[in-house]
């Protein structure tokens, strides 16, 4: 393969991630989404929460890539162990503010899982956030 055939595949791979990313940000929760009740994360960790939120079964690496990348406003090149680190962070996050351990299940070779117990804590802390804004 020559180097010019070279490029051309990387430059299509990029176009493909691109339009991957474009897609994701066209279904992410809008800025006043009910979803930013979890403000204590990162950007691109709300991007991997809200995909395995939404999900009903596991989640590939690539689209959870995809999906934290989408929430930024920059360029950012992650990779597999750049994800194992956000999803470390995540999974510490929601420890500490009680949810059910483990939230976020690993399913070697496919990806993560959010955990339906970690799924309705969500929802839990979604509906106190409207309790609260009903009662002010």
């Amino acid at each position: 393969m020559t180097l010019y055939e070279q490029v051309q595949q990387l430059r299509d791979q990029i176009a493909e991630r691109d339009e991957v990313i474009r897609q994701l940000k066209a279904r992410l929760v809008p800025p006043k989404s009910p979803l930013h009740v979890l403000h204590w994360l990162r950007p691109y960790e709300m991007g991997v929460v809200i995909a395995l939120y939404e999900a009903r079964h596991e989640v590939g690496h690539e689209t959870l890539m995809a999906a934290g990348t989408a929430r930024l406003s920059y360029h950012h090149i992650t990779g597999q162990d750049s994800l194992r680190v956000h999803i470390h962070s995540i999974r510490n996050k929601l420890k500490a503010r009680g949810a059910p351990v483990p939230g976020i299940h690993t399913i070697k070779g496919v990806g993560y899982q959010m955990s339906v117990e970690c799924k309705r804590w969500i929802d839990a802390q979604l509906d106190k956030r409207e309790q609260f804004k009903q009662a002010a």
